[in-house]
């Protein structure tokens, strides 16, 4: 005779497997660190539009720069002393996200037409030769973007 073997898994054990993955799911998800991918993101972005910044110095007549406004954690983009906007934001003030702050040894950073940067509005006075740099910080962590003098690279 046959016998009737049981094949698969039955509901209280399917039920006791999805309670552990949820259990282990929202353990890991309240340890993860999303104060550390939010202050990431702000580095990139900033260096993001430094780049772009840069690059529409060189391809035009004009000097562009960014300038910070530490008190509200916030820069701009500007075209010769008149604000300009960023292709894809829609304010022409970026803010650093909730919670991240922005600091830099000096508050406007301007390339010139060979897109060397300088720290004036006028693309005239060079950085220094020990280079600048703007820090980004969220109260723990921090990122630094430095800026190459002579080059203007940004790593």
């Amino acid at each position: 005779m046959l016998q009737n073997k049981p094949h698969g898994f039955t509901f209280v054990e399917v039920m006791v497997v999805l309670l552990i993955i949820g259990v282990i799911s929202a353990v890991v998800i309240s340890r993860a660190d999303f104060t550390t991918a939010r202050l990431e993101g702000a580095a990139e972005a900033l260096k993001t539009h430094l780049r772009y910044t840069q690059m529409r110095s060189i391809n035009t007549d004009f000097v562009w720069y960014i300038q910070f406004d530490a008190t509200s954690s916030a820069y701009s983009l500007f075209k010769e002393g008149a604000a300009a906007q960023i292709p894809g934001d829609n304010e022409p003030v970026i803010r650093f996200p909730t919670g991240t702050t922005g600091d830099c040894d000096n508050c406007i950073i301007s390339f010139d037409n060979r897109g060397r940067p300088c720290i004036d509005a006028g693309a005239v006075t060079a950085i220094p030769a020990a280079g600048l740099y703007i820090r980004i910080s969220d109260g723990t962590n921090e990122r630094r973007i430095d800026i190459t003098p002579e080059t203007g690279f940004i790593p």
